[in-house]
This record gives structure tokens, sequence and C-alpha cells, in this order.
């Protein structure tokens, strides 16, 4: 009986870390409210003038969002802004990457969630057609940023 209590605890507790941890975005908006949305309910994320955009699946949007964060995708949660603009898009990709905001001529690299450093240019516009399907890491300037390749 003591060894079933402890397989039936030990179960709680791994569904209760799992249900924790799915991934998610947090919108910041400019007056920085926070939103969080489960990353599956999310459509897509783009740039309407001068103004980030999260689109829901359900229709729903929320606008003149600020920053984006990331929450359980990875072991990086936020990534900070110091004045210094650094987009990517398309996001997710499928074969070219076009980083903006980077100084010219700096070093891109491209590092997988394991660390390993799988692409470096120092073009803006990155070819990422070879890259498995997966969640990429840009470090650039100092700054890392996330992207997905499809």
């Amino acid at each position: 009986m003591k060894r079933f209590s402890f397989l039936a605890l030990m179960l709680f507790m791994s569904l209760m870390i799992h249900a924790a941890q799915q991934p998610a975005i947090i919108a910041v908006t400019a007056d920085n409210d926070e939103h969080t949305y489960a990353l599956a309910d999310v459509q897509n994320i783009f740039f309407s003038e001068a103004n980030m955009v999260v689109n829901k699946k359900d229709a729903s949007r929320q606008a003149n969002v600020r920053c984006v964060k990331f929450g359980a995708t990875t072991a990086i949660n936020e990534v900070e802004n110091d004045g210094i603009t650094l987009f990517v898009y398309p996001n997710p990709v499928t074969d070219y990457l076009q980083v903006i905001g980077a100084e010219k001529n700096a070093q891109i690299r491209i590092v997988s969630l394991q660390g390993n450093i799988v692409k470096m240019s120092n073009e803006s516009r990155v070819d990422v057609a070879n890259l498995l399907p997966g969640v990429y890491l840009l470090k650039v300037n100092g700054k890392t940023l996330k992207f997905v390749k499809q």
C-alpha cells in the first residue's frame, strides 16, 4: 500500500508539473499590462504599422503589444530590451529569416536548444531552409531572440 501511495503521488506531481509547463506567451502592452495566452491558442504575431499584434485562433486579438515573453518552452523566459529594437521575421520561418535592428555586419549565431551553434552569418537575411523544424535561439548584438523553424 505504501508503494502504491508513493507511485500515485509521483504520478500526480508529474501531471501537475507538466500542466504548469505548457508553452505560453505573455504579451506586454504599452501600459505594462501582461496577458498570458497558451501557445496553442495563438494564430500569429505580426506588425501592423508601428504596433505588434497577437492574433488568437478564436479571432480575438491583443494590439499595442510592447514585447512578448515566452514561458515554459525553454530555460529563457524573458528577453530584456535595453532600447535597441531587434526583431526577426517571419516567425515561424520556413526558408529565410530576416533580422532587423542588428548592427551592419554583426555576427549572427543560430543556436539549438541544446546549446549547439547550427548556423553563423554576417548578413541580415539568413537562410535557415536546411535547419530541422523546432525552436532555435538567434544571438546578435548581445541579445537573444527565439524563433520557430517549420
